[in-house]
């Protein structure tokens, strides 16, 4: 069996306007042909089965990049935690939050509107997306690469995880990436071929994981996975969004 295993935002979901509808024809085309889908994205639990009951699924999910892995059984989920809860991140980075509320945008701090306008996402999925179970995140109010690299420095020697994928939300979370939830998975799903799905730096652990890995609309993700993955088993088309999604996805599985 092939196991797609793959980020939301940019891949399955327009960067445009995160209208879910345009992915159900893709996910029907290849579910119709057997293919085990599996989402690993920095959406929250609430904002990924929002999306699985938009598309009628019942499949594997990983969330926060990477904290937890959910597989259905019964009417519940066996889950597999990586992570650390908001609180005792919040705990622990409290003085950083604290001195940096002028220039950073907290996760406390926001509301589903103005995280709307940040994110260009539906108020709808923004309400969902401010539920966090093992991360916090923060906005900057003030594009300023070197303040963000220092208190990326000083979250980190925390012993915590900084990771974005858009650049304008980063998250925090425990020292685990979206990598970390794939090898579970291949664990499990031993003798598989695992094809990943990605469109920003954070989904680089996750694609190094991967027997093909496909890439959407990002050049320097592209480029890193390339230095050290063989390129007979890398994709990269220069768009992002669904349709692109199924034109990558069917190159890898004539391949295959």
């Amino acid at each position: 069996m092939v196991v797609i295993i793959t980020d939301l935002d940019g891949c399955l979901l327009d960067p445009s306007n995160y209208d879910y509808r345009e992915a159900i024809p893709v996910i029907r085309e290849v579910l119709k042909i057997g293919v085990n889908l599996v989402f690993n994205s920095s959406k929250s639990r609430a904002e990924q089965e929002y999306f699985r009951e938009k598309w009628g699924l019942n499949n594997i999910f990983v969330t926060e990049n990477g904290a937890a892995v959910y597989i259905p059984s019964g009417n519940g989920y066996e889950i597999i935690i990586n992570g650390i809860s908001r609180r005792v991140i919040e705990d622990r980075i409290r003085d950083i939050i604290e001195r940096t509320r002028n220039r950073l945008l907290w996760l406390r701090d926001m509301d589903p509107v103005k995280f709307s306008q940040i994110m260009n996402y539906p108020l709808e999925v923004s309400k969902l997306a401010l539920v966090r179970e093992y991360s916090t995140l923060f906005h900057p109010l003030h594009r300023d690469p070197s303040f963000i690299e220092r208190i990326v420095y000083d979250i980190r020697s925390r012993g915590f995880n900084v990771q974005t994928g858009s650049g304008r939300v980063y998250l925090v979370t425990g020292m685990h990436d979206k990598g970390v939830a794939t090898r579970q998975l291949r664990e499990r799903f031993r003798g598989e071929v695992f094809i990943g799905v990605g469109d920003g730096l954070n989904d680089l652990p996750m694609l190094l994981e991967t027997d093909y890995s496909i890439v959407l609309g990002h050049r320097e993700l592209f480029e890193r996975l390339r230095s050290v993955k063989s390129v007979d088993n890398i994709v990269f088309i220069d768009s992002r969004g669904p349709k692109a999604w199924l034109e990558s996805v069917k190159i890898v599985l004539k391949r295959i």
